[in-house]
C-alpha cells in the first residue's frame, strides 16, 4: 500500500503498521491519522492477517500531535479540528474492535496521541528507555485518541487527573507497575521480545482470541463511542481558546506557557 506517513506491509500472518515520519518523531497530523485509519482498516479486512504490529520508525514511537502543523492550521484560520479528532476516534475504534490482537512496540517517546495508540493496543511492549506522557494540557488542549477514557477506567479518577491535568510523565517501568503496558525490556531486546509475543499469539486459537477480545471490549469499553464524540466537542472549544495559541507559541519558543 502506497502511503506517505504510515508504512504498511504484510509478512506471513502479521500486518506491520509503522508510523513513518521519523524526521518529526512520527508526530500526528491529519494526513498521518487518515493513513493510519486506512492501514488499520486494510488489516482488519484481510483474512490472512492474524496479528497487527503497531510501531514507529526512527528515534521514537510517536511524539504526539504535530505542533508545527497545529500552528500552521491555527494561523490559516482553517483548523478543522473535528475532522482530525474524529479520524483519531475511528482509529481507536478500529484498534479496539478488530477481531485480531494488536501489539504496540514502543521505544523512547509515546506522547499525546502516541500514548493513546500504545494504550489502545491489546498488548504493549516497551523498551526500558521509553516514556509515556499525555502532554495535551501542556499546549492547552483536552485529550483525544481515547486517552482520558482509558486512563480513567484503568487507574481511577485521581491518578488519571494527575497524568492528564498535571501532565506527569511515566517511565516504562512506572507504566508497567500501573498496569498500563504488558512488558518492559532492554532497548536492544525490544524487537525480539515483540517477535516472541507475536509468535505466541500466532500459535493461539484464532477464533477464541477474537472472542476474548470482544468480551474485553464489552466489559471495559461499552461507553467508548460516546466518549470519542465528546472529544470532538471539547477539543474544538480548546482550539478556539487563546490558551491554545499561547501553548503552541511556548512550545515553539521552548519556554513555559503563560496561560490566561
Amino acid at each position: 500500500m502506497e502511503l506517505a506517513k504510515v508504512a504498511y506491509s504484510v509478512s506471513g500472518s502479521i500486518a506491520h503498521v509503522t508510523l513513518n515520519n521519523p524526521g518529526q518523531l512520527n508526530a500526528v497530523d491529519l494526513a498521518m491519522a487518515t493513513e493510519l485509519e486506512r492501514a488499520l482498516a486494510t488489516a482488519t479486512a484481510d483474512p490472512g492477517v492474524r496479528v497487527v504490529l503497531l510501531s514507529g520508525a526512527g528515534k521514537a514511537f510517536c511524539a504526539g500531535g504535530d505542533v508545527a502543523w497545529f500552528a500552521e492550521q491555527l494561523e490559516s484560520g482553517e483548523f478543522d479540528v473535528a475532522t482530525l479528532v474524529r479520524t483519531l476516534g475511528r482509529v481507536a475504534v478500529l484498534i479496539r474492535t478488530m477481531p485480531k490482537p494488536v501489539v504496540a512496540s514502543v521505544h523512547r517517546s509515546a506522547a499525546g496521541a502516541g500514548m493513546g495508540l500504545a494504550m489502545l493496543a491489546d498488548f504493549c511492549v516497551a523498551s526500558d528507555d521509553a516514556s509515556f506522557v499525555t502532554a495535551f494540557s501542556r499546549v492547552g488542549l483536552a485529550s483525544d485518541t481515547g486517552v482520558g477514557y482509558l486512563l480513567t477506567r484503568r487507574l481511577g479518577h485521581l491518578r488519571a487527573a494527575e497524568l492528564l491535568m498535571g501532565g506527569r510523565a511515566l517511565s516504562a517501568p512506572d507504566a508497567y507497575r500501573l498496569g498500563l503496558i504488558t512488558a518492559v525490556v532492554p532497548a536492544d531486546e525490544l524487537s525480539q521480545a515483540t517477535v516472541d509475543l507475536i509468535g505466541s499469539l500466532l500459535a493461539g486459537p484464532r477464533v477464541a482470541l477474537a472472542a476474548i477480545k470482544q468480551q474485553i471490549w464489552q466489559a471495559q469499553f461499552a461507553g467508548f463511542d460516546r466518549y470519542l464524540e465528546q472529544e470532538v466537542e471539547l477539543q474544538a472549544a480548546c482550539i478556539a481558546d487563546p490558551d491554545f495559541a499561547e501553548g503552541l507559541a511556548a512550545f515553539a519558543e521552548r519556554r513555559p506557557p503563560c496561560f490566561s
